[in-house]
């Protein structure tokens, strides 16, 4: 997250692919007794494929939760934005915008495609008006959006 360069036209730096908050022994046993509490509550009305569905979700989760963010590339160019290898013209974007909340900024990229609407890009600590300043060039800045929600609770439950 420390080695930024900003070229003509041109910004590459490293960041992590996804927020990530270091969860204790609390967070899961908070995690697990909802999940048990909501199972058993499925179980008790008689929806047991509800039941199934919440533990699965459970224990993926719980796999999830534990993954840390991987390190990755980004490219900002004339041409279009690179995240870790896949390439993204500004041909295949509708906008972008920037919401900047704590603990890291996030870069959101409103994609054309059907099937991967939005790409989500956390920042860290590089500075938001170079990334800007290029991307208001290629592309409309939809600064009235903000968080997205997957992101808002993932944050709000340190996911």
């Amino acid at each position: 997250m420390e080695d930024i360069r900003n070229t003509n036209k041109m910004i590459t730096f490293k960041t992590s692919s996804h927020l990530y908050f270091e969860k204790g022994k609390s967070w899961f046993i908070s995690v697990y007794l909802i999940l048990l509490v909501l199972v058993a509550l499925f179980v008790y009305l008689k929806q047991y494929l509800g039941a199934v569905v919440l533990a699965v979700a459970g224990v993926v989760l719980s796999i999830y939760s534990k993954i840390p963010p991987k390190e990755i590339f980004c490219i900002i160019s004339k041409e279009g934005v690179k995240l870790d290898g896949q390439f993204y013209p500004y041909s295949s974007l509708k906008s972008f915008w920037i919401a900047d909340i704590f603990p890291s900024p996030i870069l959101y990229l409103d994609s054309a495609h059907r099937f991967r609407h939005l790409i989500s890009v956390t920042l860290g600590d590089q500075p938001i008006e170079p990334i800007k300043r290029i991307l208001r060039e290629y592309l409309p800045e939809k600064s009235e959006r903000g968080e997205d929600i997957r992101d808002k609770l993932i944050r709000i439950f340190r996911f």
